[in-house]
This record gives C-alpha cells, sequence and structure tokens, in this order.
C-alpha cells in the first residue's frame, strides 16, 4: 500500500472536519441578532451620558428610558434584560423593570407632539393611543429621580455577570439559592414600582418573608437535620432575622409581621390601625429589606454591595 492511500483517509476525516465546523460557523453567525430592551425606573432617570458601550451592551437614554443593544446568538435577550434590570436596582436603589424587549426595536407608537404620563406599574398595553413612529415619552413623578451615569452601568453589568455566571454554576445548591434570591429582589423591585403604600408594604413583606425562609433553610442545612428542631412562635422568626441582620421591623409599637397579618386577616379597627401604619412607613420597611437583601447576595456572591452600591433608596 503506498503512502498516498495510508494518508488519504485521514485527509478525508480532516476535510470533514473543517466543513463541519466551518458549518457550525456559519449556522451561529446566522443566528446573531440584535436585541434591544428599554428599561424604566419608578422615579425616573436623568442620564449623564449621551451613547455609552458597558460590557458589550451600547446604551443610551430616549425620553426617560435607558435603552440598550447587544447581540444575542441563540439566546432568550428577555435573560439579559431581566438580570440587567435586578442589577440596576441593587445598585442604584431605585426598583427598574422591563418597558421593552425586542430582537428589532422598542420603539413605541404614539402620535407626534404627544407626552404620555404612566404610572409605575401600568403595562403599555393599557393604553389606547393612536399611532406613530416615534419613542415614547415617559414621566413618572415618584421620588427623586436618579443620575445615571457610566460607572454606575459599569457597577450594573459586573453585578450581571457575578448572577450570570453564579446561575451557570455547577452546584445545583448555589444556581437554586441565586434564583431565590432573584426572585426575592423581583418581589422588592414590584414594591417599589406600586403607587399604593400598603400593597407596596405587603409586596416588600413578600420579599422580607421569602429572604427569611431562604436564609433560615440554608442555616438548617448547615446545622444538620438534628439540630434546631424546637418549633418557634408564629412571631420569632422574623423578630431573630430582624435582629440577625440589624433590621428595624418594628412601627409604632407593632411588629411588620403582625402589621401584614392583621392586614390580611383581622377585620375591624385592628385591621384600620395596621393598614395606617403600614402606609405611613411602607418606604422605610423597603430600605430595611433592600438592605438585607444587598447583605444576602453579596455573602452568596462573595463580592461587597457596598462597594457596587451608589445610591441608598
Amino acid at each position: 500500500m503506498t503512502s498516498s492511500a495510508v494518508e488519504q483517509p485521514f485527509t478525508n476525516l480532516i476535510h470533514s472536519r473543517f466543513l463541519m465546523l466551518l458549518s457550525e460557523a456559519l449556522t451561529l453567525m446566522g443566528n446573531v441578532e440584535t436585541a434591544e430592551f428599554a428599561l424604566r425606573c419608578v422615579s425616573g432617570i436623568d442620564c449623564l451620558f449621551n451613547d455609552v458601550e458597558v460590557g458589550g451592551i451600547r446604551f443610551s437614554c430616549v425620553n426617560g428610558l435607558l435603552v440598550g443593544r447587544f447581540e444575542v446568538v441563540n439566546e432568550d435577550p428577555e435573560v439579559t434584560a431581566k438580570l440587567l434590570l435586578s442589577a440596576l436596582s441593587l445598585v442604584s436603589g431605585c426598583g427598574f423593570e422591563t418597558y421593552c424587549v425586542s430582537v428589532n426595536s422598542c420603539m413605541v407608537n404614539i402620535p407626534i407632539g404627544t407626552s404620555v404620563t404612566i404610572s409605575p406599574g401600568q403595562a403599555p398595553e393599557q393604553m389606547n393611543i393612536p399611532t406613530t413612529h416615534i419613542p415614547i415619552t415617559i414621566r413618572v413623578s415618584v421620588g427623586k429621580t436618579i443620575d445615571l451615569d457610566k460607572g454606575m452601568l459599569n457597577k450594573a453589568v459586573e453585578l450581571m455577570g457575578g448572577l450570570r455566571n453564579a446561575l451557570r454554576s455547577p452546584n445545583p445548591n448555589k444556581r437554586r439559592v441565586v434564583d431565590s434570591l432573584l426572585r426575592v429582589v423581583k418581589w422588592w423591585v414590584s414594591g417599589s414600582l406600586d403607587e399604593d403604600p400598603l400593597d407596596r408594604f405587603l409586596k416588600f413583606f413578600i420579599a422580607f418573608e421569602m429572604l427569611a425562609s431562604l436564609i433560615k433553610h440554608k442555616e438548617k442545612s448547615k446545622k444538620g437535620k438534628n439540630e434546631d428542631h424546637k418549633e418557634k412562635s408564629s412571631d420569632s422568626w422574623a423578630e431573630e432575622f430582624c435582629n440577625d441582620y440589624g433590621l428595624i421591623c418594628e412601627f409604632e409599637g407593632m411588629r411588620v409581621n403582625r402589621i401584614r397579618n392583621l392586614i390580611m386577616h383581622e377585620p375591624g379597627k385592628e385591621r384600620d390601625q395596621a393598614e395606617e401604619i403600614a402606609r405611613k412607613h411602607a418606604d422605610e420597611f423597603g430600605q430595611e429589606v433592600f438592605k438585607a437583601i444587598r447583605r444576602a447576595l453579596s455573602e452568596e456572591l462573595g463580592i461587597s454591595m457596598d462597594q457596587i452600591n451608589n445610591r441608598q433608596p
């Protein structure tokens, strides 16, 4: 057998492999799309930049919305948008929400010369407006407008990367915990976006209770199943959690879990009193929950949230 006859199968194998890799590369390139998202903050955004790229995302501000454009390959752009809004919320102390995510453009149809005021939490589909292709003007007057600069975007994108890496961790428990913490963030953001102070308090409490439950579960798993089996009173978990995390969880002599329980289960004068306290102190309670979320994420991700936080809510 000649040497050329021996080499031919090997050459064919290399050629076949090359064609396969080339085909995969072309397929991958064919699936590259430019996605766009628009995020809004409950208190409004004052952009201190015109157009900037951070972490592969091109940011700009359009009529009070933060718009980002980036390339996606076989990935849902909504995943990136949701991670970024969580990171921005944690960095800025202002609840961000997704206004639009699209593989084309986040332009909204409204008449020329029309300004539209949208209350926090109102969905775009709730608007009944004639159509012309220009960006929508959003005016939200809840709280102080945040100054958004490149430094804040850098910190948010850095935190987003840490969250994404944790969600892709080979450790299933880490993935579960971080996913649960992001659900807590989602409830806190939902509370901060709600214009009704009573509903805001209740949503903050959901985040508070979920976080306390998650941390307690982690502590039990560390201690082992044979420890800490004592049944505790219905109120002690909240007191213990608040003490451990240094949180203010009592307003006008009433603990937050007592306030919540009266609102949900006790019609009458006590409920009225609890609702009044909740309305007055919703934002204070939200700040305490925010601090706890940041601490929990710091411990789970192994980073200092103080170094990436610019502003308290």
